[in-house]
């Protein structure tokens, strides 16, 4: 509400969650009213709804609103009233902030790195508690300003990033220029563009880069503004001005094809190569750093949902991730991962197993397939057919199969009720090795993932749970793993390289 010159009156919220846990409600009411303190506004409890059925044991969904109350002659932002030369003013964020956890999660992931373990850029702190610092607050600073009329528009960057947060406030005829050596990159986000092999212009499109928000003042209005928001602990730094935009010089037919893509022409970033792409503390980088290197070439064979193939599917697309997924076979027709791989515009194909007169002569088909597609590696996922040594030995550690069990626990079919029957307390899954001469579901282990077993736990909700913050965590980062060379198998154990 602030970007619109509103006051916060209050904030409401919805909770729901499979089961109630008491400590669990408590800490997130709790960090409700903190913010509520910061922002100067009340705390409205909404509805609190448990859901049996829906969420998994110890997940829950929240969501909330805000209301607030401006006067007219405050509303912002005032685009009549913005004029080249204006100031831009930048508030520091506290980090990430609410957007661009999709991208985050698959850096991590491609990084094969936990959120317990310490942050490459920050060793006194894990990658959890960086990541989800709380984001900052800025209604008391800020809405003295707004109240004496001294802002003509503010931005709060969120969805968008820097770029688009900052082009929705402005004027068709007005463009930010934005010098990006005005401040300090913060480490998180240096070390996303690095080992995430952002473009910076990306970067600044999903993230705010350091910047939790832009206050457009009127040029001479500086330095009365920073002194304000000195005196409410903010550290304001100037980071651009407005300037004519030209595309609002171009015919209306041109002028209308530029207002589809505004931030092409609303928002220019200075200086980026001698600021974001020159870091201090990792190796620096040129814009050729951000083309796509040589990828591990995957096939991924399936035969069912493609719940595991989808996972592999979204951290390939990062740009440093080490493989691709290049082939996507299924032993049955018509099943959703074909699907997923089809929407992901993945090469896929079926090969019918009950079309060869017997497996020698199936295997060897798919062999022919795979090395006619210049495939390098295979994952196995969901795949329903047990592969002979004679097929193994054609592909030398160069197979890897996941398993929902905390391997050699359990191994085969019906493990999720096998876990329940035996009063288990831990469980989760496990990435191997497919070698020669070992029985099912017994390879060299690469990594494990393992969760608590919950006592109201029932077969299909242990699947659901062990799938979402095991499988799909676990998977992509032994890929990861394996595609560079760091999971060597050593005397008949997996010895994991340092990454």
């Amino acid at each position: 509400v602030v970007p619109h010159g509103a006051e916060p009156i209050f904030f409401t919220d919805y909770y729901a969650t499979g089961k109630q846990r008491v400590a669990q409600t408590v800490a997130i009411v709790k960090g409700m009213g903190e913010g509520c303190i910061q922002a100067g506004c009340s705390l409205f409890p909404g509805e609190k709804a448990e859901l049996p059925g829906i969420f998994p044991r110890g997940e829950f969904d929240m969501a909330g609103f805000a209301v607030g109350a401006a006067d007219r002659s405050t509303v912002l932002p005032k685009k009549d009233a913005m004029q080249e030369g204006d100031v831009l003013i930048g508030l520091a964020s506290s980090g990430i902030h609410a957007n661009g956890f999709s991208l985050v999660r698959r850096v991590i992931a491609s990084q094969g790195l936990s959120y317990n373990a310490p942050a490459p850029f920050d060793a006194s702190r894990s990658l959890g508690d960086v990541f989800l610092t709380p984001t900052r607050i800025y209604v008391k600073a800020v809405m003295p300003l707004c109240n004496g009329g001294m802002l003509k528009g503010a931005a709060h960057i969120a969805a968008g990033g820097l770029l688009e947060s900052v082009a929705k406030i402005l004027p068709v005829n007005l463009m930010a220029r934005i010098d990006t050596t005005a401040w300090e990159l913060p480490a998180v986000f240096r070390w996303l563009l690095e080992v995430g092999r952002i473009e910076p212009r990306e970067l600044a499109r999903t993230f705010n880069c350091g910047v939790g928000m832009v206050l457009v003042v009127a040029q001479g209005d500086e330095t009365a503004v920073m002194q304000e928001l000195s005196n409410h602990g903010e550290e304001p730094f100037v980071i651009g001005q407005l300037a004519v935009n030209d595309a609002s010089r171009k015919s209306s037919s041109e002028m209308s094809q530029s207002m589809t893509k505004p931030t092409r022409s609303r928002v220019k970033l200075d200086n980026i190569e001698a600021s974001w792409l020159k870091t201090t503390r990792f190796t620096s980088l040129t814009a050729d750093d951000f083309q796509n290197t040589r990828k591990v070439r995957t096939a991924v064979l399936i035969s069912g949902t493609g719940t595991n193939l989808q996972a592999l599917i979204d951290c390939c697309r990062l740009p440093t991730f080490p493989a691709e997924v290049s082939l996507v076979v299924s032993n049955v027709p018509g099943v959703g991962g074909l699907e997923r791989a089809a929407a992901a515009k993945v090469p896929h194909m079926t090969l019918n197993h009950k079309e060869f007169p017997d497996r020698s002569s199936f295997e060897g088909a798919l062999h022919d397939i795979l090395v006619r597609n210049n495939i390098q590696l295979i994952c196995l996922a969901g795949f329903m057919r047990i592969l002979t040594d004679e097929f193994v030995c054609k592909w030398p550690n160069k197979i890897i199969n996941i398993h929902p069990s905390l391997l050699p626990a359990f191994p085969g079919l019906n493990c999720h009720r096998r876990v329940l029957e035996k009063g288990v307390k831990v469980t989760g899954c496990t990435v191997h090795y497919v070698t020669a001469g070992d029985h099912v579901d017994c390879g060299p282990i690469i990594i494990q993932e393992a969760i608590p077993v919950e006592d109201d736990d029932t077969p299909e909700s242990l699947t659901e749970r062990v799938k979402v913050h095991c499988e799909w965590k676990a998977y992509p980062r032994a890929l990861a793993l394996v595609a560079e060379g760091k999971a060597p198998i050593v005397d008949g154990k997996v010895k994991i390289e340092a990454y």
